[in-house]
């Protein structure tokens, strides 16, 4: 009788049923799997954060330099360092500009308006694309330089980022739920056609070694039929070429067992026909057998021999005239 791959059983001869969280192996490889995609779509997750918090912050900057920029139009050098700063605090206010410096181009500072940043204008810092981010990113400052004023101005702009971290962090979790959803349906997906493909084997295999060892003089009888072309179809022919050793060993067995038990009889009988007595000790000289004329003859019964040497029993004799 052939094992079905597709009916293991519990051992007991009752169909063998378990869910994912009651198989150890699947547990094992879910988590796994689930881990791992975690890991990598957080590393993808936390990359194109980034990239996302740069787009913004480089449209910021776009747009309030456009604005900004057009207060400087035909400046000249007769406009005077207060009007400057009269000029961007009142354009500051209707867009994310918080403050900033002004700055000559030879580097001579004019003012400060609104927020002073942090930034200084010999700070290492690109013209464009490569502000700096403070640390509670709620703003970012930048270096500009107008070439439309005359003589050109050069500033350091403090802006408002906060949309920006607003944005990020909407951006974050709305990313994040749609890689737990990815990471739970690969997985659970991972996991049905690893329960079809392996797991429903292994039990098979299970329940057929367990039948086996309940029946070891039929071990062939609980072959599993290989139906299929991978490693574990390898393991199957394996599993039923040892039940077909099993199987012949145990015949060899019964073979010599029925050699044995006639060898024995044909011994007995030539014992009993003699008029001698016929014994036999094992190797520790023990007797084990003793032909029945010993003990017609001396009225000996077998438990006062057998299992003793010949010096225990010839105490035994020397204890019994003593009585």
């Amino acid at each position: 009788m052939a094992g079905d791959l597709g009916k293991a059983d519990d051992g007991l001869g009752r169909p063998e049923r378990r869910g994912f969280f009651e198989c150890r192996l699947c547990r094992h490889v879910g988590i796994t799997v689930f881990i791992s995609i975690l890991l990598l779509e957080g590393a993808i997750l936390f990359y194109f954060s980034r990239d996302f918090e740069r787009e913004r912050l480089l449209e910021l900057e776009r747009v309030n330099f456009a604005a900004i920029q057009s207060l400087f139009v035909g400046t000249s050098q007769a406009t005077g360092d207060g009007g400057l700063l009269a000029d961007a605090t009142m354009l500051a206010r209707a867009t994310d500009i918080r403050g900033g410096a002004l700055y000559r181009v030879d580097g001579r500072f004019i003012g400060v308006f609104g927020e002073a940043p942090e930034t200084r204008i010999y700070d290492t810092m690109a013209t464009a694309g490569d502000g700096r981010l403070l640390a509670d990113k709620t703003r970012y400052e930048v270096k500009w330089r107008f070439s439309v004023a005359q003589p050109s101005l050069m500033m350091i702009a403090r802006l408002d980022a906060s949309q920006v971290k607003t944005a990020v962090a909407k951006f974050f979790w709305r990313i994040l739920a749609l890689v737990g959803a990815i990471s739970v349906i690969v997985t659970a997906v991972t996991m049905a056609i690893l329960s079809h493909l392996t797991l429903a084997p292994v039990l098979a295999l299970r329940q057929s070694l367990l039948a086996a060892g309940d029946d070891p003089a039929s071990p062939e009888r609980h072959k599993i039929t290989p139906e299929r072309a991978d490693e574990l179809g390898e393991a199957f022919e394996a599993f039923n070429r040892m039940l077909d050793r099993l199987a012949e060993s145990n015949r060899e067995i019964k073979q010599r067992q029925i050699e044995l038990r006639a060898s024995e009889e044909r011994f007995k009988d030539v014992a009993e026909a003699t008029s001698d007595w016929v014994w036999e000790t094992g190797p520790d000289l023990q007797y084990t057998y003793i032909s029945d004329r010993f003990f017609k003859e001396t009225g000996h019964q077998p438990d006062d021999i057998i299992g003793k040497t010949p010096r225990e029993f010839a105490g035994d004799e020397v204890s019994d005239e003593n009585l």
